[in-house]
């Protein structure tokens, strides 16, 4: 169980990672409109798998 929980949190951190990265990406490029979807859904995504 606690090992199931410790991957877990491993793969939020990974994820909070990746998500860092395509901000920073972002930045330096500017994306066509299209993705701006990804600004609205991943971060409630992440918020809704948090608070499990």
């Amino acid at each position: 169980m606690i090992e199931r929980l410790v991957s877990r949190k491993y793969e939020l951190d990974l994820w909070k990672e990746e998500i860092q990265h395509l901000k920073n990406y972002e930045k330096q490029n500017q994306w066509p409109s299209s993705f701006d979807y990804i600004n609205v859904g991943l971060p409630s995504f992440i918020e809704t798998i948090t608070d499990h």
